[in-house]
């Protein structure tokens, strides 16, 4: 088996290769196991033979943890990416008297609200937001942020074991502006979420949204105006919900 000896050449000679010749040798088995891979043979017979290897199987876990983090985080910054969130609070945040009334004289969305002119703005990536269940753009990007430093902090590890060469990843910056973007979005479907609530006859609480600008002002998602905006429209919400119930409690003429 060629990856067999590839290893085996490679763990008998691994002390007189230089820096660059490990790399090299390294390359070249790793390359010839997922090839092995690729033609069949089982992971655990590929894991067996790159044990004569040293810390090599250990590398190429890392290296597949990297990628499936890079695909994770590119895949979410693609969702959130090219999204005008300016234009999207504009619609929802301005002149909010006149957005549609619930029942008790609330204001809310309804059915196809995006329809409106008022919210032409608004890509259709928000028409599928619905109340109910939790937002967990927060939790998802620290999840992701541990991972990078689980594997930031292996990677360094491994870099200063003498003889091993290993590329320190940092995706900081992706992170970053994963962070910004997600904050956007949270706090924009928490108050879509909230009004869509209010048009199926509930009674929402404002805490999502008090979270969500909370974490966009920590994190730049939103700037000072948005952010006066939200509060003020969670004032007329919370004038609105004591309105409601103060006309509800009045006894009947």
């Amino acid at each position: 088996n060629e990856l067999a000896r590839a290893a085996a050449h490679y763990a008998a000679h691994a002390a007189q290769l230089s820096a660059a010749g490990l790399q090299t040798a390294e390359e070249l088995v790793s390359e010839l196991a997922d090839q092995a891979l690729d033609a069949g043979v089982g992971a655990p017979r590929v894991v067996s033979m790159l044990e004569l290897a040293p810390l090599l199987n250990e590398k190429r876990a890392l290296r597949d943890q990297r990628v499936a983090l890079v695909d994770a985080l590119g895949e979410r910054l693609a969702a959130v990416a090219g999204v005008d969130f300016n234009s999207f609070f504009q619609s929802m945040l301005d002149d909010i008297a006149a957005l549609p009334s619930d029942q008790c004289g609330r204001v809310c969305l309804l059915g196809q609200w995006w329809e409106s002119p008022r919210f032409a703005a608004c890509d259709a990536s928000w028409h599928g937001v619905q109340p109910g269940g939790r937002l967990c753009f927060r939790e998802e990007c620290q999840g992701l942020a541990e991972q990078a430093r689980a594997i930031n902090a292996r990677e360094r590890e491994l870099r200063s074991t003498a003889g091993l060469r290993v590329a320190v990843t940092d995706l900081r910056p992706e992170l970053a502006e994963l962070c910004v973007r997600s904050a956007s979005r949270q706090l924009g479907e928490a108050v879509l979420r909230f009004l869509l609530a209010r048009g199926a006859g509930w009674t929402p609480e404002p805490h999502e949204i008090v979270a969500a600008s909370e974490w966009a002002q920590a994190s730049g998602g939103a700037d000072a105006e948005t952010l006066g905006k939200v509060a003020a429209f969670l004032r007329w919400a919370q004038f609105e919900d004591q309105l409601s119930v103060a006309l509800v409690a009045m006894p009947s003429a």
